[in-house]
């Protein structure tokens, strides 16, 4: 009867080690999820989203198309090799190691970024990319990358086209592996639908 007794209070004490290791294990998974949800929240709280700025006047009087005064922040030639435009930070967080790359869509070869250590909430801040025979590439790809304080990188990709006077397919998007480093993350893009 001792031996009886023995075993089944250490079967029962196994059974109530083994029910606690569980509720710790689902505890701990529930904290991890809240903590990683909290993460996200903050992240996306203090979030940089740097956008090239878009004209403010009507396209048709576009100076590189040879139409008439250059509109405010429209994309203007600097320089036989330099391709000034100005990007603003529309987001909630300061944007840290700014970088700006063009992808000509008619020419190839090497160029130089436009960069900046940083741009404040609202500033808007005048960025130059210089490449060989700027002045042939009327329509071009813009990427923009940069990081929020956290060191997460971000990227923004659009195409300017000197025929409406405006940037079109606008997307925004995490740093990692893909075109331009641009993650398929249907829930992190966000495109800006021509004419929005």
């Amino acid at each position: 009867m001792v031996a009886i007794t023995v075993t089944t209070a250490s079967i029962w004490t196994a059974v109530g080690t083994l029910t606690l290791a569980i509720v710790t294990g689902v505890s701990l998974a529930f904290g991890w999820t809240s903590l990683r949800q909290g993460q996200r929240e903050v992240e996306e709280a203090h979030r940089p989203v740097v956008v090239p700025v878009l004209p403010t006047r009507p396209p048709a009087s576009s100076s590189r198309s040879g139409r008439g005064p250059r509109p405010a922040y429209e994309p203007e030639l600097s320089g036989p090799d330099g391709l000034r435009f100005p990007v603003q930070n529309i987001g909630s967080g300061p944007a840290l190691r700014v970088e700006a790359t063009i992808r000509q869509l008619k020419i190839g070869g090497p160029q130089t970024p436009g960069t900046a250590a940083g741009i404040g909430v609202t500033e808007i801040v005048p960025l130059e990319v210089k490449f060989p025979r700027v002045a042939e590439v009327p329509d071009f790809e813009l990427i923009i990358t940069y990081d929020d304080a956290a060191g997460k990188g971000w990227l923004t990709v659009g195409r300017w086209n000197v025929d409406e006077g405006r940037y079109t397919d606008l997307a925004f998007n995490t740093q990692a592996e893909g075109p331009y480093g641009l993650k398929q993350d249907a829930e992190l893009v966000k495109p800006v639908l021509p004419g929005s």
